[in-house]
């Protein structure tokens, strides 16, 4: 069962808290409530908060009372109320929200509505515009929709059924159309583009268990949107479609978007949204210029919309149109900053986003500067230890080292390593990475021996992950092949680039560049 935080003003609400608990409980759910807090000791602010990131599941209920607003200079600069910085708090981490609000028209005592409603009468209208709402006109209706709308949660948590084979050979299917695209001279005009996405297609087939499980999340991503769809606005075509992608299969719901946006068909999902999600379908197939033409459909239609604008972005980074990805994402970025604040989670996602842009284009003391908000975002809003902290940490060594502040840059990759040993053990592909990344720092220090200790322990780690025939594993001995060169021990190092030629000969084929690199290190210390 789930642990649900359950958040309201109280004394308005007080019987609608109590029949919600009650259904909720009797559901065997773990609720936690402004009840299960003592009266002697309070709640404070940060108890709250913390947890609200403790929950799976967070519900809000909203009647005419915008709340308690907390004098806590470090947790609420803004001035927000205590139940407004709880939905934020659980919306800027990913948490599911729920969110139940008085239907206007419904009776209210006079006694419980805010005289001075600005504040209340904005965050409605936000839920409203933003979010996907249900509206409760007593606390017995209410209790049975949050006990209906939980019910319908766990129903729907199934992940969807396609296996890493299948998987394997869509990939494949991909990669051969690609090179026969490629090689057709029609095509000529698209090489670019082409080669892009076969070489993303190849990587997602070196690093099967990622892109399986990346895949896998953008299946129950979609699944979960359509189900939102289908509650606001049910149908019979959402409902096919959403049962469809929950058997790992997307092309119904592709079909239904698609006859919203090219033939205007009205379907009970808005263009914008249909384009979006045919743009997220798109980029999951490696098919990256027609997600750009979606995406840019999307943002056209809800030029505000900071998701769609976010992504847009996104895709135009892959592309490796960076200056253009970041125009769309300084425009998420205000509107996030105007509709959040400073410390969400979506901020520091699109400031991460804008990092890596100037990183791609070279401008390394910019991307720093993005890097830095991000990172201090993710601190107050995530915590210390975890793993998005621990990327952007990673991410602000490598633009140090590209800079040539490797001191800087082993800082950052060492906070990264402990925080990520902690999340993860031992052996784990991101804990070898950043180890990889510290031996790369300190063999341009010129410190060799410290660098293979990092090499031999990603290596190890790596072994154990993945076995001998992975290209992440023949990545690591043709490092410590680089470093044993540097130290004149060119027999080890040949025999360590040896191994790795073989595994990417194997794995990857004698053309592919990886091979290529390897076979220019061992014909160099063969000399």
């Amino acid at each position: 069962m789930a642990r649900i935080y359950v958040s309201s003003t109280s004394e308005d609400l007080k019987q609608c808290r109590a029949a919600v608990l009650s259904a909720l409980r009797r559901m065997r759910h773990d609720v936690v409530a402004m009840e299960d807090y003592t009266a002697m000791n309070g709640s404070p602010l940060a108890e709250c908060l913390q947890d609200v990131a403790s929950c799976e599941v967070y519900i809000e209920l909203f009647a005419w009372r915008y709340g308690y607003i907390p004098d806590d200079d470090d947790n609420n600069p803004d001035q927000k109320s205590i139940t407004e910085l709880e939905f934020l708090k659980a919306d800027s981490i990913g948490i599911p929200c729920y969110i139940f609000i008085l239907d206007e028209n419904a009776s209210w005592p006079v006694i419980h509505v805010d005289q001075e409603s600005n504040n209340i009468r904005s965050l409605r209208d936000y839920f409203c515009n933003r979010k996907i709402v249900d509206f409760f006109t007593d606390e017995n209706t209410l209790a049975t929709q949050v006990s209906t709308t939980i019910a319908k949660r766990e129903s729907s948590l199934v992940k969807a059924s396609i296996t890493i084979e299948e998987h394997k050979t869509r990939l494949e299917a991909r990669e051969q159309e690609l090179r026969e695209e490629l090689s057709s001279e029609q095509n000529q005009d698209r090489s670019a583009e082409i080669s892009l996405e076969l070489n993303a297609t190849q990587k997602q087939l070196t690093n099967l268990e990622l892109s399986y499980q990346e895949s896998i999340k953008r299946n129950e991503d979609l699944a979960r949107s359509l189900e939102e769809l289908q509650t606001q606005h049910p149908g019979a075509r959402l409902e096919a479609a959403l049962d469809s992608v929950k058997s790992g299969d997307n092309s119904i719901a592709k079909q239904l978007f698609r006859d919203v946006v090219e033939k205007g068909e009205e379907l009970n999902v808005t263009f914008g949204e249909a384009a979006y999600q045919m743009g997220n379908i798109a980029k999951g197939e490696i098919r990256y210029q027609e997600a750009f033409e979606y995406l840019q459909k999307a943002v056209n239609f809800r030029s505000e919309n900071t998701t769609y604008l976010n992504s847009l972005g996104q895709i135009l980074d892959t592309l490796g149109q960076y200056e253009k990805a970041i125009e769309y994402y300084e425009q998420a970025l205000a509107s996030e900053l105007k509709t959040f604040g400073e410390n969400n989670l979506n901020v520091a996602i699109v400031r991460n986003n804008l990092g890596l842009a100037w990183d791609s284009l070279g401008q390394y003391e910019k991307a720093i500067e993005y890097y830095e908000q991000a990172l201090a975002s993710g601190l107050k809003t995530l915590g210390e230890d975890h793993p998005k902290v621990a990327t952007r940490r990673n991410n602000l060594g490598l633009a140090w080292k590209s800079l040539g502040q490797y001191k800087k840059a082993i800082e950052y990759y060492e906070q990264a390593l402990v925080s990520d040993l902690k999340t993860y053990g031992e052996d784990h592909p991101q804990v070898a990475i950043y180890r990889n990344n510290l031996g790369g720092a300190w063999r341009s220090l010129g410190q060799t021996k410290k660098a293979i200790e990092y090499y031999e322990q990603a290596l190890a780690s790596d072994l154990k992950t993945y076995g001998e025939d992975h290209p992440d594993v023949a990545l690591d001995r043709n490092n410590l092949g680089l470093a044993w060169k540097s130290l004149g021990q060119y027999k080890k190092a040949i025999e360590y680039y040896e191994l790795a030629l073989a595994v990417f000969e194997k794995v990857l084929g004698i053309d592919h560049p990886s091979t290529k690199t390897v076979v220019s290190n061992l014909a160099e210390a063969m000399k």
